[in-house]
Protein backbone atom coordinates (compact mmCIF):
# COMPACT_ATOMS: atom_id res chain seq x y z
CA UNK A 1 0.00 0.00 0.00
CA UNK A 2 1.34 3.56 -0.70
CA UNK A 3 3.08 4.91 2.05
CA UNK A 4 0.80 8.25 1.43
CA UNK A 5 -2.33 6.51 1.82
CA UNK A 6 -1.11 4.65 5.14
CA UNK A 7 -0.27 7.73 6.90
CA UNK A 8 -3.58 9.21 5.90
CA UNK A 9 -5.60 6.23 7.05
CA UNK A 10 -3.80 6.57 10.48
CA UNK A 11 -4.41 10.31 10.89
CA UNK A 12 -7.92 9.81 9.88
CA UNK A 13 -8.31 7.01 12.02
CA UNK A 14 -7.07 8.89 14.83
CA UNK A 15 -9.04 11.62 14.10
CA UNK A 16 -12.17 10.03 13.97
CA UNK A 17 -11.36 7.95 16.84
CA UNK A 18 -11.00 10.95 19.36
CA UNK A 19 -13.20 13.38 17.82
CA UNK A 20 -16.35 10.39 17.01
CA UNK A 21 -16.23 12.92 14.15
CA UNK A 22 -17.24 15.70 16.17
CA UNK A 23 -17.86 17.67 13.01
CA UNK A 24 -21.29 16.32 12.50
CA UNK A 25 -24.18 18.32 14.14
CA UNK A 26 -25.01 18.09 17.87
CA UNK A 27 -28.46 16.46 16.95
CA UNK A 28 -26.73 13.49 15.37
CA UNK A 29 -24.35 13.00 18.33
CA UNK A 30 -24.89 10.01 20.88
CA UNK A 31 -22.59 7.21 22.58
CA UNK A 32 -21.41 4.83 20.39
CA UNK A 33 -23.93 2.07 19.13
CA UNK A 34 -22.55 -1.34 19.97
CA UNK A 35 -23.83 -4.33 17.95
CA UNK A 36 -22.85 -7.10 20.24
CA UNK A 37 -23.77 -9.66 17.75
CA UNK A 38 -22.49 -7.94 14.69
CA UNK A 39 -19.04 -9.43 14.11
CA UNK A 40 -15.57 -7.50 12.96
CA UNK A 41 -16.58 -8.85 9.16
CA UNK A 42 -20.17 -7.83 9.08
CA UNK A 43 -19.16 -3.96 10.24
CA UNK A 44 -16.13 -4.06 7.47
CA UNK A 45 -18.38 -5.29 4.62
CA UNK A 46 -20.94 -2.63 5.93
CA UNK A 47 -18.53 0.09 5.92
CA UNK A 48 -17.16 -0.78 2.19
CA UNK A 49 -20.41 -0.85 0.54
CA UNK A 50 -21.06 2.44 1.98
CA UNK A 51 -17.55 3.80 0.57
CA UNK A 52 -18.32 1.81 -2.92
CA UNK A 53 -21.68 3.70 -2.71
CA UNK A 54 -20.46 7.10 -2.09
CA UNK A 55 -17.99 6.73 -5.13
CA UNK A 56 -20.85 5.74 -7.31
CA UNK A 57 -21.76 9.12 -6.99
CA UNK A 58 -18.75 10.53 -8.75
CA UNK A 59 -18.86 11.21 -12.61
CA UNK A 60 -18.07 8.06 -14.15
CA UNK A 61 -16.75 10.40 -17.01
CA UNK A 62 -13.72 11.70 -14.97
CA UNK A 63 -12.82 8.59 -13.03
CA UNK A 64 -9.15 7.20 -13.86
CA UNK A 65 -8.61 4.69 -10.94
CA UNK A 66 -10.66 3.38 -7.26
CA UNK A 67 -8.73 1.65 -5.19
CA UNK A 68 -10.57 0.58 -1.81
CA UNK A 69 -8.04 -1.15 0.90
CA UNK A 70 -8.67 -4.74 1.86
CA UNK A 71 -6.92 -4.57 5.03
CA UNK A 72 -7.73 -1.68 7.64
CA UNK A 73 -7.20 -1.61 11.03
CA UNK A 74 -9.07 -1.66 14.78
CA UNK A 75 -9.31 1.65 17.40
CA UNK A 76 -11.25 1.59 20.22
CA UNK A 77 -15.01 2.60 20.31
CA UNK A 78 -14.71 2.40 24.36
CA UNK A 79 -16.03 -0.12 26.58
CA UNK A 80 -14.52 -3.20 25.32
CA UNK A 81 -15.93 -2.07 21.75
CA UNK A 82 -13.89 -1.94 18.56
CA UNK A 83 -14.67 0.18 15.26
CA UNK A 84 -13.51 -0.87 12.25
CA UNK A 85 -11.27 2.13 10.02
CA UNK A 86 -10.61 1.67 5.91
CA UNK A 87 -11.05 3.93 3.35
CA UNK A 88 -10.95 4.08 -0.69
CA UNK A 89 -9.03 6.63 -3.02
CA UNK A 90 -10.61 7.49 -6.48
CA UNK A 91 -8.36 8.84 -9.30
CA UNK A 92 -10.27 11.65 -11.18
CA UNK A 93 -8.55 13.20 -14.48
CA UNK A 94 -6.33 16.21 -13.85
CA UNK A 95 -7.97 19.45 -13.66
CA UNK A 96 -11.47 17.77 -12.24
CA UNK A 97 -13.11 20.41 -9.90
CA UNK A 98 -13.19 17.64 -6.79
CA UNK A 99 -14.72 20.17 -4.66
CA UNK A 100 -17.77 20.57 -6.96
CA UNK A 101 -18.30 16.80 -6.72
CA UNK A 102 -18.08 16.77 -3.11
CA UNK A 103 -20.28 19.60 -2.56
CA UNK A 104 -22.53 17.42 -4.91
CA UNK A 105 -22.43 14.06 -2.30
CA UNK A 106 -23.23 16.07 0.30
CA UNK A 107 -26.06 17.21 -1.35
CA UNK A 108 -27.00 13.84 -2.17
CA UNK A 109 -27.45 12.85 1.09
CA UNK A 110 -28.86 15.96 2.55
CA UNK A 111 -32.02 14.83 1.25
CA UNK A 112 -31.85 11.60 3.46
CA UNK A 113 -31.99 10.74 6.81
CA UNK A 114 -28.12 10.87 7.40
CA UNK A 115 -26.32 13.35 9.41
CA UNK A 116 -23.71 15.64 6.96
CA UNK A 117 -21.38 18.18 7.83
CA UNK A 118 -18.64 19.94 6.30
CA UNK A 119 -15.41 21.79 6.97
CA UNK A 120 -12.48 23.00 5.23
CA UNK A 121 -9.25 20.67 5.97
CA UNK A 122 -6.08 22.24 7.42
CA UNK A 123 -4.93 22.21 3.57
CA UNK A 124 -8.24 23.95 2.85
CA UNK A 125 -10.24 21.48 0.99
CA UNK A 126 -13.92 21.28 1.28
CA UNK A 127 -14.87 17.73 3.33
CA UNK A 128 -17.68 16.56 4.59
CA UNK A 129 -18.85 13.99 7.11
CA UNK A 130 -21.77 11.44 6.34
CA UNK A 131 -22.84 9.29 9.20
CA UNK A 132 -25.46 6.45 8.75
CA UNK A 133 -28.01 7.59 11.38
CA UNK A 134 -28.77 3.30 11.87
CA UNK A 135 -25.69 1.81 11.83
CA UNK A 136 -23.32 4.73 12.86
CA UNK A 137 -21.16 4.00 10.31
CA UNK A 138 -18.81 6.99 9.44
CA UNK A 139 -17.26 8.59 6.36
CA UNK A 140 -15.35 11.52 5.57
CA UNK A 141 -15.11 12.51 1.99
CA UNK A 142 -12.30 15.02 0.33
CA UNK A 143 -9.57 15.91 -1.57
CA UNK A 144 -6.98 13.47 -0.57
CA UNK A 145 -3.07 14.03 -0.44
CA UNK A 146 -2.76 14.13 -4.05
CA UNK A 147 -4.89 16.46 -6.41
CA UNK A 148 -6.01 14.20 -8.02
CA UNK A 149 -7.50 11.80 -5.19
CA UNK A 150 -10.91 11.93 -3.76
CA UNK A 151 -10.46 10.27 -0.20
CA UNK A 152 -12.84 8.08 1.29
CA UNK A 153 -12.41 7.49 4.88
CA UNK A 154 -14.29 5.48 6.90
CA UNK A 155 -15.40 4.06 10.00
CA UNK A 156 -17.60 1.49 10.76
CA UNK A 157 -20.43 0.62 13.68
CA UNK A 158 -19.06 -0.26 17.12
CA UNK A 159 -18.80 -4.03 18.16
CA UNK A 160 -17.20 -7.08 20.27
CA UNK A 161 -14.03 -8.54 19.21
CA UNK A 162 -14.28 -12.24 20.03
CA UNK A 163 -12.51 -13.09 23.26
CA UNK A 164 -8.72 -13.91 21.91
CA UNK A 165 -8.90 -12.22 19.11
CA UNK A 166 -5.59 -10.13 18.86
CA UNK A 167 -6.66 -6.34 17.73
CA UNK A 168 -3.39 -5.78 16.22
CA UNK A 169 -3.80 -8.49 13.76
CA UNK A 170 -4.99 -8.34 9.88
CA UNK A 171 -8.48 -6.75 9.41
Amino acid sequence: MNMKRVFGLMLVAGVLSLTGCSSLTAASQKEPKVDTKLTWQEAKAATQEMEREIAELIPKDVIVNVYQVDTGTLMSCGDGADSWFGGMTVTVAKGTDIEAIVRDIETHYESTEYATSNRLSLNGHYKIAVKDPETTIRIIVGEGLEPTHIDIDSASECFVLPEGVYRGGDF
